[in-house]
């Protein structure tokens, strides 16, 4: 009996062996059927009978995968490849792709995905431009799939394609919108995912290859995205990203991608954003934020940007103050502080009364009036101090903080919130005082004063 089970199960082995062994010898004469096929197509020509040359090429590359064939699904998806490159694609051809990539993927089957994956970029190459965003969307959906399944390096595949698109297109193309608005997408779920490496990447790649500058349209794309993986940054209070987000917005600005209007823009979604971070207990990251914004808007020397940004920011550290209290709220006023303190000093170091119309001078008076505002809206707040009090108690919290770097240049500031305050004020705030501590020893000379033009 035992003899028998063996010999009938040795028969059906070799049965099975048989048949894999004849279905795999079917489709290797597929493929040499489909190929001599291939190779006589012509471009510009577009036959009936060459579009379901396609039909077949494709039911054959997921013939190879189902049967793990690799070989012959690889070089199904060359001649695929092939048929790209004299013209021919069929409407739906983006879908058609991304099924096969995304079973291969299934399948396990990841190099004949990648390998499918890869074939995108000879359709983008060869398709007709309103084919490119279907194209992208695709390229999104594979890229969710890859990282779902965690297959890392299909999702990067799929985001270098998406990057050869736009090293290709011009600044205005709709190629370019549509690859903005995938690398959007993607970056939104590596950030959800906690995936630093591909963030990065995608980071570094856009600071890189985006078209610089950037027309209205792709430049309002551009701000879209920013602000959606800041606000994801913000959600998830990811200290470790923003580095990497903040990195790729000085690589951008340092190219000149975008323009006053777009940064204007930005810096505004950027500070909505510092308020909504500033909500979370003991998050770092709404003074990141909101000295970043400062720096950006700063580094282009236009006082209307500049004017539009000290204002926002201090417009969020109003609402936190009035929340609760200053003390709670100096993170936020710090960076409107630490970059008032740094055009004193270059005021008093290069500046002169005659140039009191500079933007350097203007943009020191507009930064004083903000933190101005800020101490009076304090005192009232209180109801019993006056904005000299609150001057005094930003000096002491600003001094107080673990990096004391620049206490001198913090008091000189302060100092001259003081002596614009008292040359503003009303009456009875003439008649104030600030703390000693802060009176004492003046560093603010008349000689300096005498510089700066608002204080005259």
């Amino acid at each position: 009996m035992v003899v028998w089970v063996a010999f009938f199960s040795a028969l059906a082995i070799g049965a099975l062996a048989a048949f894999g062994w004849v279905r795999s010898r079917r489709l290797e004469a597929r493929f040499e059927r489909l190929a001599v096929r291939a190779s006589r197509v012509k471009r510009g020509r577009e036959k009936a009978q060459e579009r379901e040359l396609l039909r077949k090429l494709y039911a054959l590359a997921h013939a190879g995968v189902a049967s793990r064939n690799t070989l012959v699904a690889y070089r199904t998806i060359d001649l695929i490849k092939m048929v790209f490159g004299e013209g021919l694609l069929r409407a739906d051809e983006p879908r058609q792709l991304t099924t096969l990539v995304v079973r291969g993927a299934r399948a396990q089957e990841l190099e004949t995905a990648a390998a499918a994956l890869d074939a995108f970029r000879q359709l983008l190459r060869h398709c007709p431009p309103e084919m490119t965003p279907v194209a992208m969307e695709q390229l999104t959906y594979i890229a969710a799939v890859a990282m779902k399944d965690r297959h890392n390096f299909l999702a990067a595949k799929a985001v270098e394609v998406m990057f050869g698109v736009l090293a290709r297109e011009g600044g205005e193309s709709a190629g370019v919108l549509a690859a903005l608005r995938a690398l959007k997408t993607v970056g939104v779920l590596a950030l959800r995912r906690k995936d630093q490496d591909l963030f990065r990447e995608i980071a570094t790649r856009l600071a890189e290859l985006v078209p610089a500058p950037l027309a209205s349209e792709p430049a309002g794309e551009l701000v879209a995205l920013a602000g959606m993986w800041l606000h994801r940054i913000v959600q998830d209070d990811d200290q470790a990203m923003f580095a990497v987000w903040a990195e790729w917005i000085g690589g951008m600005n340092e190219r000149g991608v975008l323009g006053q209007e777009s940064l204007a823009a930005l810096t505004q979604e950027w500070q909505n954003l510092a308020g909504t971070a500033s909500l979370r207990p003991n998050s770092v990251l709404a003074p990141l934020i909101s000295g970043l914004a400062l720096r950006t808007a700063l580094g282009f020397w236009d006082l209307g940007l500049w004017e539009e940004a000290v204002g926002n920011a201090g417009q969020t550290a109003k609402m936190l103050i009035q929340r609760h209290g200053l003390k709670a709220a100096f993170p936020l006023v710090r960076p409107i502080l630490e970059t008032g303190r740094e055009l004193l000093a270059l005021e008093l170091k290069f500046g002169r009364q005659e140039n009191a119309d500079s933007f350097r001078q203007r943009a020191l008076f507009y930064t004083v009036r903000v933190c101005l505002s800020l101490a009076d809206y304090a005192a009232r707040q209180d109801m019993i101090s006056t904005a000299g009090d609150s001057i005094t108690e930003l000096y002491r919290l600003w001094t107080s903080q673990p990096d004391r770097a620049g206490s001198k240049t913090a008091k000189r500031f302060c100092q001259l919130l003081a002596a614009y305050w008292f040359k503003t004020g009303t009456r009875q705030a003439r008649r104030g005082a600030v703390g000693g501590e802060l009176s004492a020893p003046a560093l603010l000379s008349d000689a300096d004063k005498a510089r700066l033009g608002f204080l005259s």
